[in-house]
């Protein structure tokens, strides 16, 4: 089974993150729709309540999801999560950021060539033939 967590060298990816969690501890956290939470040690219990019912407040039902050993969850959407270990030892999971579209690569690429060339058009070189 590919391990989905890991580069190809067999390290982690530098846009995820370690968290450990002991029974009964819980964390919260802001996911962008995309990033992902891996259980990698132990079971979890992913909470939050869905964006699209805000308005409701803490009237809105609260969704649970059971994570195994294995198991990722992707965000569907940007939204609060609690996330907490249901075993006695605890659990660790990885947060994974988002993929970053092509498109958003290339527009921070547009914008940083542009700033560079309007930088050099603003200090032109000066020659030494002169």
């Amino acid at each position: 089974m590919h391990d989905s967590t890991r580069s190809e060298n067999g390290t982690l990816p530098t846009d995820a993150r370690t968290v450990a969690l002991v029974r009964g501890a819980t964390h919260t956290l802001e996911l962008r729709r995309g990033a992902a939470i891996v259980a990698v040690e132990g079971e979890l219990l992913v909470r939050y309540r869905d964006a699209a019912l805000a308005s409701l407040g803490q009237l809105a039902p609260e969704q649970r999801l059971h994570l195994q050993e294995g198991e990722q969850y992707v965000a569907r959407e940007r939204n609060c999560y609690a996330v907490s270990a249901m075993q006695t030892p605890g659990a660790r999971f990885l947060l994974l950021k988002p993929q970053r579209s092509t498109r958003s690569v290339w527009i921070t690429l547009t914008k940083r060539l542009s700033r560079a060339f309007a930088w050099l058009r603003a200090h032109p070189q000066q020659s030494d033939a002169a």
